[in-house]
């Protein structure tokens, strides 16, 4: 399995394509530790644009998915485990199925 993505900035100088293509390797790097469930891998600023709107997007779609799973695990828990009911799953910021997804787990709880 390749070593997920760091975050260290690629040596300075180095050309836009040259860039690019380590950001492009950095960001396939952390989709593929996503999919894994890994949400601590960040991707670093890179001094291109576009990579860096990726990365902001990307980590902070990965810092939502954290908190997520965080509630989630945390309801799940507090019902199933503990045997509370009325717990809410917390998470700011969220819109469209993440919005559904969270109000059908606090439904649930």
């Amino acid at each position: 399995m390749p070593e997920p993505a760091n975050n260290t900035r690629p040596p300075a100088g180095l050309p836009s394509a040259t860039l690019r293509d380590t950001g492009l390797q950095q960001l396939l790097e952390g989709l593929k530790a996503v999919r894994d469930g890994d949400f601590g891998t960040r991707l670093p600023q890179v001094d291109d644009v576009l990579m860096d709107e990726m990365a902001a997007v990307y980590n902070g779609m990965v810092d939502q998915l954290a908190v997520f799973t965080s509630e989630v695990t945390r309801v799940a828990r507090e019902v199933g485990t503990d045997g509370k009911l009325g717990g809410q799953a917390v998470v700011h910021g969220v819109s469209g199925t993440w919005k559904d997804l969270t109000d059908s787990v606090n439904a649930m709880a």
